[in-house]
């Protein structure tokens, strides 16, 4: 146990190792499985492994989280998304989660689904600009978008969402009092569900 503790503790300061079979020593399951996160984490962007020891600390200073620029290793995908989303589900500080232009699909956006949706959570701004999220992805967000009232601002442009996602949107706002600005690519919707879209949001800012 002694041992698989150490190698935790390398892994904190180790970039580079992402598998590591110690099955079948004298070591803890939980041990074992705490391993293999910290390996999986070495295959994400390196910002998001140096984040971790604030997030895990819950630092109150640490209020938002920018990593929509590329920090040439490797961009955010719904597996990456997927740890992140994990590590915040129970941080109340962060108020701001910018994901532009990443490799986010459908599956990053259910786990960003869930952490909207996780009552210790307390979102204000989403941005997901750049992401191919397409309609899947809006729908996942917008089941989201009915259990939330902290979130106040959605990016959405350049996200690959037709009418359909557009939609899903507009219509999750009718149980929702807190989004008040959901930005879109218009030209890529017809003006009546853009229209749509704006009625729910003009209903919210009355609220």
């Amino acid at each position: 146990e002694t041992g698989g503790e150490a190698l935790l503790q390398m892994l904190t300061v180790n970039h580079f190792i992402n598998n590591l079979g110690i099955d079948g020593n004298r070591v803890s399951p939980l041990t074992v499985n705490d391993v293999k996160i910290a390996c999986a984490i070495n295959l994400q962007p390196i910002s998001l492994k140096q984040a971790l020891p604030q997030l895990r600390a819950k630092d109150a200073t640490l209020t938002e989280l920018s990593f929509s620029e590329f920090d040439g290793n490797r961009a955010y995908n719904d597996e990456a998304t997927e740890i992140l989303c994990y590590e915040l589900r129970e941080n109340e500080n962060i108020k701001v989660l910018d994901l532009c232009d990443n490799n986010i699909g459908a599956a990053g956006c259910r786990a960003i689904g869930d952490l909207i949706a996780h009552p210790s959570t307390k979102l204000e701004v989403l941005k997901l600009m750049g992401n191919d999220i397409g309609d899947d992805g809006a729908a996942a967000l917008a089941q989201a978008f009915t259990k939330t009232n902290t979130l106040v601002a959605v990016d959405l442009r350049s996200t690959n969402i037709t009418a359909a996602g557009v939609t899903a949107v507009a219509e999750s706002l009718t149980q929702n009092d807190s989004i008040t600005s959901v930005l879109i690519s218009k030209a890529d919707v017809p003006v009546e569900v853009t229209a749509h879209l704006s009625r729910e949001l003009a209903v919210n800012m009355q609220t």
